[in-house]
């Protein structure tokens, strides 16, 4: 069991720590929700190029998980990707795979390798992690204040990358809200 914070668009940029149940430090997430919100309009379907006119490998990371270690290294990331997506890195700075919103309440994500997970808001701040045949494979609990998470995580389950698509999710969450309330 891990406590995440909420990442909330209006704070902009910043550092946070995901912790354990005793508040001891695990992992630190560096984030910057970029300044135009993520979507189709900005970002060409068929261009492998963010809105900043960068290739995905080359555009800065929005998101980065990094051990708590003297020289901190980042083991994932994720860069603003075509179509409203993130893209999601490898610490090598390789390509995993992908993230989407496909609805205000579901997310997806996909790897280079063909696994497919989904995310699901189940109520207002919940969500529930699945694999592709429908297992729970990582879930949340708000119990302990709107800003801050509980997150169970399945056996034989990526806890890294599950933390980072939570964070993703809230990330393009905030940025298909901007788009809603400019139009």
């Amino acid at each position: 069991l891990l406590l995440l914070p909420r990442l909330v668009r209006e704070n902009g940029s910043g550092t946070l720590m995901i912790t354990d149940l005793h508040g001891t430090p695990v992992i630190k997430a560096i984030y910057h929700f970029p300044d135009r919100a993520l979507d189709s309009a900005s970002l060409r379907q068929d261009s492998p190029a963010s809105a900043h006119g960068q290739n995905v490998e080359e555009a800065k990371p929005c998101l980065m998980l990094l051990a708590l270690s003297t020289d901190e290294v980042a083991f994932a990331s994720c860069r603003q990707g075509p179509s409203g997506s993130l893209v999601i890195h490898h610490g090598s700075n390789r390509p995993y795979g992908w993230i989407q919103l496909q609805t205000q309440e579901a997310f997806e994500i996909m790897s280079a390798t063909g696994l497919q997970m989904h995310i699901c808001v189940c109520s207002a701040q919940e969500y529930n992690m699945t694999d592709r045949e429908g297992r729970l494979v990582a879930m949340t609990d708000t119990s302990r204040g709107p800003n801050q998470r509980a997150v169970r995580i399945g056996t034989c389950t990526d806890a890294g990358l599950v933390l980072l698509a939570l964070l993703a999710a809230d990330m393009l969450k905030g940025a298909a809200t901007k788009v809603l309330n400019q139009k």
